[in-house]
């Protein structure tokens, strides 16, 4: 059996092809970094079309130096840095917002204002104020 392994760090992909019998070998494995962005106020964020375009690199890259096809795949998992929210429209489009590090309240404001138009700013605000409850301001 194969199973594909996506291990998301703070500035990179780890993806990793196993062969899964009576012991587990590596097969294959690539890597492909992407950005985190901080802003004056000391906000980190990240673009989530930057981490897909390293999953599907990270992917294409296993199946080139391996001799495993696509359809012999039967399981994949992942795991990553932290907890984030990809935030995307109707129809599925994710270019809201870029993705914002948990635990960042200062980047909150900005994010506050960008999503006025959307309905949606009641929300933050009850994020904003249950996070400040929590570290005691």
């Amino acid at each position: 059996m194969y199973i594909i392994i996506y291990d998301f760090g703070t500035s990179s992909i780890k993806t990793c092809l196993f062969n899964i019998d009576s012991e587990i070998h590596i097969v294959a494995n690539s890597t492909a970094d992407y950005g985190i962005y901080i802003s004056e106020n000391g906000g980190a964020e990240q673009d989530p079309e930057e981490w897909w375009e390293a999953i599907c690199s990270t992917t294409r890259a296993l199946f080139d130096h391996s001799e495993v096809k696509p359809d012999e795949i039967e399981g994949i998992a992942f795991c990553s840095q932290m907890a984030g929210t990809v935030l995307v429209d109707e129809d599925a489009n994710g270019e809201l917002l870029s993705v914002i590090s948990i635990g960042e309240t200062e980047t909150l404001a900005p994010r506050k204002s960008a999503l006025s138009s959307t309905g949606t700013t009641r929300e933050w605000d009850i994020r904003a104020k249950k996070k400040e409850k929590r570290r005691g301001h």
